[in-house]
Order: structure tokens, then C-alpha cells, then sequence
């Protein structure tokens, strides 16, 4: 018997095989950039979110805010844009 403590898991069964597998770093990489581009599209709906608000009767958001946040956001997605742009034209794809 071995000590339970030093086991990979705690369930109370025996582990089978090693607990340390080859981790591919390209995974890391997609999840990076989807984290990213999840970011971004949060932050497009939340700008869609004032622009309705600031064309409802009922307003408490300025229109003069709403064209701040879409500005905001467009130069958010433009840099974002820009930088993918470049990987693509430096390296031809994105080596992941």
C-alpha cells in the first residue's frame, strides 16, 4: 500500500498508469486567444447594450456617451484587428 496523500487522486481508487501526460502548448495558446476575443465581444454587447439604452425614450445615458462607447469600442476592435492583421501578413498563420 502506499500512502493515499501522495496519490494524483483521493477518490479511493487505485490510479492506473503515470498522472503526467504530454500537454501540447498549442492548447494554451487557443484558449489565450479565445479568452481575448471573448473579452472583446463582452465588451460589443455591452456597447450595444448603451446604444439601445440611449435610443429609448426612457433614458438615462446621453447620447454624446453612447457615441463615446462606440468609439471606444471601435478602437478597441481596430487595434485588436490590426494585430491579428500582422501576425498574418509577418508569419503567413499563427504558429500555435
Amino acid at each position: 500500500m502506499y500512502p493515499r496523500r501522495l496519490s494524483t487522486y483521493e477518490c479511493g481508487s487505485e490510479p492506473i498508469g503515470d498522472a503526467m501526460i504530454q500537454f501540447h502548448f498549442q492548447y494554451y495558446w487557443y484558449a489565450i486567444i479565445f479568452l481575448v476575443f471573448d473579452v472583446a465581444f463582452m465588451f460589443m454587447a455591452l456597447a450595444g447594450m448603451v446604444v439601445s439604452d440611449a435610443s429609448s425614450t426612457q433614458t438615462y445615458v446621453t447620447t454624446e456617451d453612447a457615441k463615446a462607447a462606440l468609439l471606444v469600442l471601435t478602437a478597441f476592435f481596430f487595434i485588436m484587428t490590426a494585430g491579428v492583421w500582422h501576425v498574418f501578413r509577418k508569419r503567413g498563420r499563427i504558429y500555435i
